[in-house]
């Protein structure tokens, strides 16, 4: 071959590598059940000072299903409930189930293409509900460094199976002893140690059990959010004329209770001081990232909302209301200005999408119902992203099959951890632009229950809109619904 061919492909390919070495390393910091309505947002100044004054704060977040196992694998592969994914926190309900583990997780999440393209993956925390149950114990496809939480959050007592491709699988239990087994305090060790041990470019995850219940503070946390209370926003332990407009499960809710009041306020004390941790990691986090050199593109969310109250609902997220379904969503990185805060829609199924674009895999979206993020965070025109105005929001409620309740007997005037029933499925549009601000939910039940609210003029979701809608407007919301359950 003529030297001077010889010396252009040998700069080619050395070009082709600087160019997949630029690529940006990506970090997800995720939370559990943090919602954003109720102000949990509010008491996090690091997370201010290094996310959202430097970088964009979306405004209307999103989740595709408000309850942990089924976005968390929205998140995973960008794709709705009815696309193969987990639809309740249950293995029968494909969370951590045979179909997740032989058709989705080994083909279609976000760390199997970023392992394509060539990037090094991390995870520490809470995966998905049922991981790591029974003899089904195994680290996910797709992962280096894994450091997986068996089951559902928690802060102590609890078991972490470690290992990663070309490493050895261990399962180790831990304790209740602060300094060596408060779980968000050893997750975020172990993302400091992936930060430091990783090749770039670097895919990395940070998951806390935070501020899921039971709302357990690291010990310097507890007390210092002393006198805070649930807040009493007008849905508040709401009234009987308006309860009686809404779907099967909220109409048997009795009216919250002095008692039930002042537990549900101390459980919200507990949460805002399980986010002094969260928090504390944050700054250290950034403040180490900021001495290596390194500007991630760092994504903070949570997996669905909460409830403290509103709707009769004394806690617990899995409904429609905007408490649930709204989540924190803010992101930072190289290209991105800050700070800004933005309207537009996001949803947790756009993260998958996203990090396809970053990581310079795209063809990988096909069959991601997401959209892609990337290119408008950095001011860029992408018009699929701009002009969405709606999203599905769907749920499968979860029963005891003696009494259709998750609880037998329901706990109806009190604090009910899990306040479900079979009745309580659902699909929504959920509309926001220039010209509409409104949720319409169809209910898979006997009586095909719907409720609608025009939250421009009904924010706080008292009155059922339905009504005021003619035969048009019906038909309208329900072709959309048929084309988004696609």
């Amino acid at each position: 071959m003529e030297p001077r061919l010889l010396l252009f492909f040998l700069l080619a390919s050395i070009a082709c590598n600087v160019s997949a070495d630029d690529r940006p390393n990506i970090l997800l910091l995720l939370t559990d059940d943090q919602d954003v309505v109720l102000g949990s947002f509010d008491h996090m100044p690091h997370l201010k000072t290094h996310l959202q004054d430097k970088g964009v704060t979306f405004e209307n977040g999103f989740v595709h299903t408000p309850i942990c196992c089924p976005s968390r694998s929205q998140i995973l592969t960008g794709r709705y409930t009815h696309h193969g994914v987990a639809h309740n926190n249950s293995r029968s309900g494909n969370c951590y189930g045979d179909d997740w583990m032989n058709k989705i997780e080994n083909k279609h999440t976000y760390a199997i293409h970023a392992k394509e393209a060539g990037y090094h993956t991390a995870y520490a925390g809470k995966y998905l509900n049922a991981y790591g149950y029974g003899d089904e114990k195994k680290v996910p496809p797709g992962w280096d460094r894994w450091f997986g939480l068996v089951g559902n959050s928690i802060y102590y007592n609890y078991s972490i199976i470690e290992g990663g491709i070309g490493r050895n699988m261990t399962v180790k239990r831990h304790g209740d002893d602060y300094a060596k087994d408060y779980l968000p305090d050893l997750l975020f060790n172990q993302t400091m140690k992936h930060l430091d041990e990783l090749p770039e470019p670097w895919l990395i995850v940070l998951s806390w059990p935070s501020p899921h219940g039971p709302f357990t503070p690291a010990p310097w946390a507890k007390d210092t959010m002393a006198g805070f209370k649930a807040p009493r926003t007008e849905s508040y332990n709401a009234s009987s004329e308006f309860q009686e407009q809404k779907h099967w499960l909220l109409r048997q809710l009795q009216p919250i209770s002095n008692s039930t009041a002042a537990e549900v306020d101390v459980y919200y004390q507990r949460r805002l001081e399980t986010l002094k941790s969260v928090d504390d990691h944050i700054d250290k986090i950034m403040s180490k990232l900021d001495r290596k050199g390194q500007d991630p593109v760092v994504v903070y969310t949570s997996d669905n909302g909460f409830q403290f109250g509103q709707h009769r609902l004394a806690m617990d997220k899995r409904h429609l209301y905007e408490n649930d379904i709204r989540v924190p969503f803010v992101v930072r990185g190289p290209g991105i200005p800050g700070p800004k805060k933005w309207s537009k829609i996001v949803v947790n199924i756009d993260i998958a999408p996203t990090f396809m674009d970053i990581i310079g895999l795209p063809e990988a979206k096909k069959g991601m119902d997401g959209i892609s993020f990337w290119d408008y965070v950095r001011g860029k025109t992408d018009h699929e992203f701009q002009n969405r105005r709606d999203l599905l929001i769907s749920y499968h409620g979860e029963g005891d099959p003696n009494c259709g309740m998750a609880m037998c007997p329901p706990v109806y005037d009190g604090v009910w951890w899990m306040p479900d029933s079979f009745n309580n499925t659902y699909n929504c549009v959920r509309t926001l632009a220039v010209d509409e601000n409104s949720i319409y939910c169809r209910f898979e039940d006997d009586q095909s229950f719907v409720e609608f609210y025009d939250i421009a003029k009904n924010p706080h979701q008292l009155a059922n809109d339905y009504p005021t809608l003619n035969q048009v407007e019906r038909q309208k919301y329900e072709y959309r619904l048929k084309e988004l359950l696609k």
